[in-house]
């Protein structure tokens, strides 16, 4: 049974606080982290990360719900953000942060 939501995976420079400032932002727009799976690689300083964020009951459109993971983004690490469209949870992936 599908339900609406993001998959959703990332990269970026490894830093203190990244998680908290990923859970925050979901949080504040009622959506749900259903699992989050994350990983430094200490030898080239990076974090990745992927999670599948349930959104059903967000208080802002999807698409302004992605388009505030790219801002987020942007104030932390240079931007180059890939979009692609929302989706069912499992059928697409979406990269923020590289």
């Amino acid at each position: 049974m599908s339900r609406p939501g993001l998959i959703l995976k990332l990269s970026s420079p490894d830093q203190s606080g990244i998680v908290a400032k990923i859970a925050t932002y979901v949080a504040g727009h009622n959506g749900n982290l259903i699992e989050f799976a994350q990983f430094s690689d200490q030898l080239g300083s990076k974090f990745f990360a992927r999670l599948e964020i349930q959104t059903q009951d967000l208080n802002v459109e999807v698409q302004d719900f992605i388009a505030g993971f790219d801002r987020l983004g942007e104030l932390a690490f240079p931007p180059t953000a890939i979009p692609n469209e929302n989706c069912d949870a499992g059928d697409q992936d979406r990269t923020l942060f590289k």
